[in-house]
């Protein structure tokens, strides 16, 4: 089975950027990559912003996915910093909870990037 998903811009590896681009996959194979007006008709899964096909993050931060929709976003590293501080301390089993839902949240979309903590244990 096939899914589509377009983004205002597909950045391939090796090719220009696709404005309105679309990205194709098979199971978990990319199988082809071309223009929006190109699959008129299919039922896509829309994003805004860009696409990078195989593109991988390697940087997250895992271990803080217990502070997500609590540290307040757009004010700045030092707010951020005193969220983390003041609200880290939380049962290990919340955290251990919130990672694994955060892990499983990402692996949903490696598709387009991969997130794994690379931390050691």
């Amino acid at each position: 089975m096939r899914t589509y998903y377009t983004a205002d811009r597909i950045y391939p590896v090796s090719d220009p950027m696709i404005a309105d681009g679309v990205v194709v996959l098979e199971g978990d194979e990319i199988v082809e990559i071309g223009r929006r007006s190109d699959y008129a008709g299919q039922q896509l899964r829309e994003f805004r912003g860009a696409l990078v096909p195989g593109f991988v993050n390697t940087h997250c931060h895992l271990e803080l996915s217990h502070l997500k929709d609590v540290a307040p976003t757009g004010t700045g590293l030092l707010p951020f910093l005193k969220t983390v501080v003041s609200q880290r301390e939380q049962p290990v089993e919340r955290i251990l909870q919130r990672i694994a839902e955060e892990d499983a949240r990402m692996a949903a979309m490696q598709k387009f990037w991969l997130a794994r903590s690379v931390s050691p244990r």
